[in-house]
């Protein structure tokens, strides 16, 4: 089975990384191999002490969220060995460290039967899975309408 990868969303006014968002790092960081943590912050990457797995990247704050995916996905494009990816953002807090690490355990082995894994539903206009945290199976990552970046150019 291939690697498990987050991207993770991020945007602070101050440029920092506070304590809510080191949280959820940290629990991407115990069922992912990999977390991309793509920031339009002027976050001082030096002075952050990631979890192992982070990978920082800066990029122009424009675009929002969708924007942020969009980075990380174009960094995945070609990786064979990557078979999930989270879609995280930062507009939600963590109050069970356990609990949540379990959900994206849970969300793993939903993307085995599903293409596409979210963790909320919205009827706001019509129905749609919130993008604060969405899991992408390999079916979809390795299909060829993703490989030849439809998707990318989409978002």
């Amino acid at each position: 089975m291939g690697k498990t990868v987050a991207i993770f969303a991020h945007f602070d006014v101050d440029a920092e990384v506070d304590p809510a968002t080191m949280d959820v790092l940290r629990c991407l960081d115990e069922v992912c191999d990999e977390v991309d943590f793509i920031t339009t912050s002027a976050v001082d990457f030096d002075k952050v002490t990631f979890p192992d797995s982070v990978k920082p990247v800066r990029r122009a704050n424009v675009g929002y969220d969708f924007y942020s995916y969009k980075t990380g996905l174009a960094l995945l494009i070609g990786r064979d060995d990557v078979d999930r990816v989270f879609l995280v953002n930062s507009s939600f807090l963590l109050l069970d460290h356990a609990r949540f690490v379990a959900s994206l355990n849970e969300m793993l082995r939903s993307a085995e039967q599903y293409n596409v894994v979210g963790a909320t539903a919205s009827y706001q206009m019509s129905w749609h899975l919130q993008s604060y945290l969405l899991l992408l199976s390999s079916k979809i990552l390795k299909s060829n309408w993703f490989i030849e970046k439809e998707f990318i150019k989409r978002c």
